[in-house]
């Protein structure tokens, strides 16, 4: 009589076979099998398509042509601004090859010398 465990992983690792596969195979309840399946991998043909897949992809793929790329930054806080400027020059920007540009919005509150 062969161990219900050894041979639910046998079948798992080696016929590389799906939980409902196993249950049938083993005569065992979903929830044994997936007790005795803890911790090993599902097969490859068994896994379900991930829409992040794709994302994941394309993440590595822009990660790669990052260095091509001139890194962009918005914000205000003079904090930020600084923080952003060494991480460019960590990235091998140097700030005299910066380009900046500055938006001030009509409804900014800013104080004007002399009045």
């Amino acid at each position: 009589m062969t161990d219900p465990a050894a041979e639910v992983r046998r079948l798992r690792t080696e016929e590389q076979l799906s939980v409902r596969e196993i249950q049938a195979r083993a005569s065992l309840g979903r929830n044994r099998v997936y007790e005795l399946l803890r911790g090993l991998p599902p097969p490859a043909r068994t896994r379900r398509p991930n829409a992040k897949d794709d994302l994941r992809a394309e993440t590595v793929e822009l990660r790669a042509a990052a260095p091509a790329r001139r890194p962009r930054f918005v914000n205000s806080d003079p904090a930020l601004i600084e923080l952003f400027l060494r991480f460019a020059e960590a990235l091998g920007e140097h700030r005299g090859a910066l380009r900046y540009r500055v938006a001030i919005h009509e409804t900014a509150d800013v104080e004007i010398e002399g009045s």
